[in-house]
């Protein structure tokens, strides 16, 4: 089992005793957020690695069964379908199934598909790297724009 899914039942174990009904969806929400952002360092190299893209849909789901919503917005205007991103396109389909926008813009007016594709903040000359999970979120996230365009 990884981190991100550890990290959904710690997060969620917090909510047994909410002062009030706006506490408890404040911290569902605040999990779901911090599943998503998750980053594991590797042992090698520094670099970011995510865990198992399985791990991370075990997470989401807990999260939704506990009321997460799909649409809620962080201080930079990201909502969870921009965090999924580099999880893949497994977590991406999970939240659109529930109910999450694909145009929703972050504060820089990136929509997830941007976030996929790399966009950085407006005036950057480079791109992020894109990685197979993201590359596969970008796939499926311009497919169900098109989709959603008809």
């Amino acid at each position: 089992m990884s981190d991100a899914l550890d990290g959904a039942r710690r997060w969620l174990a917090e909510v047994d005793a909410p002062r009030d009904a706006a506490e408890l969806r404040a911290r569902i929400e605040s999990a779901l957020r911090e599943v998503l952002a998750l980053r594991l360092r590797t042992s090698g190299g520094g670099g970011q690695d995510f865990g198992p893209e399985a791990d991370a849909i075990e997470a989401v789901k807990l999260c939704l069964e506990h009321g997460g919503d799909v649409m809620a917005i962080d201080d930079d205007g990201l909502t969870a379908l921009h965090h999924a991103v580099p999880r893949g396109a497994g977590v991406v389909q999970l939240l659109v199934d529930h109910g999450a926008a694909l145009d929703t813009k972050d504060k820089r007016g990136r929509t997830p598909l941007d976030v996929a594709e790399g966009v950085r903040l407006p005036g950057e000359a480079t791109r992020m790297r894109v990685s197979p999970l993201r590359q596969a979120s970008a796939a499926l996230l311009r497919q169900l724009t098109t989709a959603s365009a008809h």
